[in-house]
């Protein structure tokens, strides 16, 4: 066949038919023996394959967007105050600032404690040696047996003095008592009181016991004492632990003062 009649035969249909034939059975041969060979493959050469296509893994870490590792939150500050926070100067103003007072009577001289001034405290008190709190002059303070009227004790005053401390033997629980303070000799203002009962009394003693700081201060101590009492509705005897410590501080004599112009106005 000469080179006329070859290109004469490729342009015949029926060469062009066997020519896409053949073509079509090569590649469908091609594309069968491609899935044996991945069919065959070992499970484990396809599960490197798989793991072979994940996106690469960030060297910052997981944890948060963008990478790195979360985080931790910052403990907060603790307040100051007492070891481990707390700023029971504040606290304990804060809660006195809740409770209504009871009205002064005219003149200068004001009963603080006990029992506080405040409605809604009672006229109930833990402590059976109690320590007197008023505002302005007197001249004389005495403490009686509110049944027998018997004066139990009695102290003359300084016109500086604005507390004292009975010191004689404790009062009794359940029993009740009022107190005098003098403006002048011929002039006094009557408070009553009353000590706990004693399984009251008991309980609460309990419960003080628990309060214990670490490298707590005389100061401090008593400022956890005195928030529990307030807590409890205790207000004379949360009064007399904050004005009872020897050496107070600044913010201590501060809140003092506070609390006796926030009853005494």
């Amino acid at each position: 066949m000469d080179r006329l009649d070859w290109v004469r035969w490729k342009r015949n249909p029926i060469f062009l038919v066997l020519l896409v034939t053949v073509s079509a059975i090569a590649t469908g041969w091609h594309l069968l023996f491609e899935s044996a060979s991945a069919q065959n493959q070992p499970l484990v050469q396809q599960s490197l394959t798989k793991q072979s296509r994940r996106p690469p893994r960030d060297p910052r870490g997981p944890g948060i967007p963008g990478g790195g590792q979360a985080r931790p939150q910052q403990p907060p500050m603790p307040r100051q105050g007492v070891p481990g926070g707390g700023n029971l100067y504040d606290d304990i103003l804060n809660k006195l600032r809740e409770q209504n007072r009871i009205g002064v009577r005219g003149g200068n001289l004001c009963a603080i404690a006990p029992p506080a001034r405040l409605t809604g405290s009672g006229n109930a008190i833990w402590h059976d040696r109690p320590l007197f709190i008023w505002q302005g002059a007197a001249v004389r303070i005495e403490l009686l047996d509110s049944i027998t009227q018997e004066v139990l004790w009695s102290k003359n005053l300084t016109p500086s003095d604005t507390t004292a401390a009975y010191d004689r033997e404790p009062l009794q629980a359940s029993r009740r008592y009022e107190w005098r303070l003098y403006r002048s000799l011929r002039d006094p203002e009557v408070i009553l009181f009353r000590i706990l009962p004693q399984q009251e009394r008991d309980r609460i003693t309990t419960q003080l016991n628990q309060i214990q700081v670490t490298g707590a201060t005389a100061e401090q101590i008593a400022l956890q004492r005195a928030n529990y009492f307030a807590e409890n509705l205790l207000w004379a005897d949360a009064l007399q632990e904050i004005y009872s410590v020897q050496n107070p501080s600044e913010q201590l004599t501060k809140l003092s003062q506070e609390i006796t112009n926030y009853i005494c106005r």
